[in-house]
């Protein structure tokens, strides 16, 4: 009898409760929905959660959504200095050259004005007297102690054997000496003798004179007579 008391009042109190809100309802229109606290969302819902920022709030992220990776601060960029310094900025001035005067080697020097009396080395008689072109030169035996030069154009001696005749100031070069430098009656002497040349010779360093007639010999840079 209790039981069935109690279940009809629980009847009774349902069948207000739907009344009331019925009544609710027509008087103020539908009510809004409370809004859901963090502790009543459906389950899988979770709360936004706070997003970090880079100022240090919080901001919130939705759900569902990747959250992107913070960027690494990165440190200011100077500009390099444009000013260069010192030591780039030193002007190169040209450093002045000394002046070196023209190279003069492998140019022969100008012969001197004169005659020139000269040397070469003969394999066989030595150093022996020569002119500046190197033809030898010989002496005659009867010069000697004689006044004057003996071959002469007295028959034909002076044209197989020319003298060597002096035009100015008289220069040694080579081995030979100029303090045995002379003349006599214009001709050219060396150590006293007389200088003649050889018809026989064509050239340059040729002795064909040497000995002929046992008085035309060549003469050495000493002064000696090379018998």
């Amino acid at each position: 009898m209790r039981r069935r008391k109690l279940t009809g009042t629980r009847h009774g109190l349902l069948a207000f409760a739907a009344l009331a809100a019925l009544a609710s309802g027509c008087s103020g229109g539908a009510r809004q929905p409370a809004a859901l606290s963090a502790t009543s969302a459906p389950p899988g819902v979770g709360a936004p959660r706070p997003l970090a920022t880079t100022a240090g709030t919080a901001a919130p992220l939705a759900s569902g959504h990747s959250r992107a990776p913070a960027r690494p601060s990165e440190p200011p960029t100077t500009a390099p200095s444009t000013v260069p310094s010192s030591a780039t900025t030193r002007a190169t001035s040209p450093v002045a050259q000394p002046t070196r005067p023209p190279s003069r080697t492998g140019t022969p020097a100008p012969a001197p004005a004169g005659t020139i009396v000269s040397s070469w080395d003969s394999p066989s008689l030595g150093e022996t007297i020569s002119d500046a072109t190197g033809r030898t030169l010989y002496i005659f035996t009867p010069d000697d102690g004689a006044s004057s030069p003996q071959c002469t154009s007295t028959g034909g001696c002076s044209t197989t054997w020319p003298p060597l005749r002096a035009h100015g100031a008289l220069h040694a070069q080579g081995q030979a000496r100029q303090t045995l430098l002379g003349t006599e009656d214009g001709q050219v002497t060396y150590n006293g003798h007389p200088l003649y040349f050889y018809a026989g010779d064509s050239g340059p360093h040729q002795t064909n004179g040497q000995g002929v007639g046992g008085i035309w010999y060549v003469i050495n840079t000493d002064g000696s007579v090379h018998v």
